[in-house]
């Protein structure tokens, strides 16, 4: 083995310090990403909620909705429901991007419950107003929403809403 000049071993040593130095700095900037998205999330779900207390009656119909029967809707005044599938369309988009960042690994797997959106997809509310609001998400999204429901209803059907 022939003799490794020193100029040799210390510019080794600088280029694995450099890749280290590399690699916690894209590390951080990972971090700083995610953190960035949750706080864009939760300062978009918060200002759902907020646009949505400002009208009393409207607040009290979206918060008894999210485990109403069939047979509560049936009573509910159309132009209220017709709030409610707009509101669920921006929910979904909201979900929607979520878990696309988790897919695309932005977000580690613990980011939809970590959320607080980890058991949207299985309230009762979504199911009932599938049929509208479905068809603004993407096919994975779609399956990702639906793959533990017993029946999913179809695509564009209409409930009780008159035109």
């Amino acid at each position: 083995m022939k003799n490794v000049p020193v100029v040799e071993i210390i510019g080794l040593i600088a280029v694995f310090a450099g890749l280290m130095f590399v690699g916690l700095e894209i590390r951080q900037n990972n971090r700083l990403a995610q953190a960035a998205a949750f706080q864009e999330i939760g300062f978009a779900t918060a200002q759902n909620w907020l646009d949505v207390s400002q009208d009393p009656d409207f607040n009290r119909i979206h918060l008894r909705h999210f485990f109403a029967d069939p047979t509560w809707w049936a009573d509910q005044d159309p132009r209220d429901v017709e709030r409610l599938i707009t509101l669920w369309i921006g929910y979904l988009r909201e979900y929607e991007t979520i878990y696309l960042q988790i897919e695309l690994g932005l977000l580690n797997e613990t980011a939809m419950d970590r959320l607080g959106w980890g058991g949207l997809r299985e309230l009762p509310a979504l199911k009932y107003l599938w049929p509208h609001v479905g068809i603004v998400v993407g096919p994975s999204f779609r399956h990702y929403i639906t793959e533990n429901w017993s029946e999913v209803p179809p695509l564009g059907t209409r409930l009780f809403i008159e035109p």
